[in-house]
């Protein structure tokens, strides 16, 4: 209420010298800066190669080729099936970390190939990988990058196993879940214990 009096003051002290000096001419100037804040946008999407019943990717050309976000594999003893767990920054993203946690439900049966040059253990977090470089923006106008994938392949333990063992891994899952957080002003810790925490809350 008081910048409203002071203003409305002004106003009239201005009017009475112009009407006592009415020849006088008052030059004026005004100015303003006006800050406008928008919240940064992040995206990003998963997915892998479709495969066959064989567990090997489907090749260029064939029915059912592309990629998807789920595919189903045979235990089968010694076998290495294709999976390829794929990060991509969708357009308009700005730049980022890049965060994925692989739940491994088949524990030491099946062991995935990780990309350990690109995708980099997080201590004290386990199945948590980290991207290894801070991921650029992506223009609007382009179109989604993919980082490396992931693994590439999955390799199911040689020895033969029993039935009982077989039981317990049937419709078992190797779950792959992605995160990304902008990269600006942000600090390393925070930033793995929220991927973690978003990651493994269902």
């Amino acid at each position: 209420m008081k910048k409203k009096i002071i203003a409305i003051s002004a106003a009239i002290a201005i009017l009475a010298i112009a009407v006592v000096g009415g020849s006088l001419a008052w030059f004026t100037s005004s100015a303003e800066v006006t800050n406008t804040f928008t919240v940064g946008n992040v995206s990003i999407s998963l997915d892998e190669a479709n495969v066959n019943k064989d567990g090997k990717k489907i090749p260029d050309g064939q029915p059912g080729v592309g990629r998807g976000d789920a595919n189903s594999y045979h235990i089968v003893p010694g076998a290495v099936l294709d999976k390829d767990p794929t990060v991509w920054i969708n357009a308009g993203s700005e730049s980022c970390l890049v965060y994925v946690y692989i739940d491994n439900q088949l524990g030491g049966h099946a062991t995935p190939d990780i990309d350990t040059v690109n995708w980099l253990a997080v201590s004290g977090y386990n199945g948590l990988y980290k991207y290894k470089d801070t991921v650029p923006a992506v223009p609007a106008a382009a179109e989604k990058t993919p980082l490396p994938a992931v693994f590439k392949t999955v390799t199911i333990a040689g020895e033969p196993l029993d039935n009982v063992t077989l039981g317990t891994l049937t419709n078992k899952q190797i779950v792959v879940k992605a995160y990304a957080i902008q990269s600006a002003n942000i600090g390393e810790l925070n930033t793995a214990q929220m991927a973690w925490a978003a990651m493994t809350t269902p």
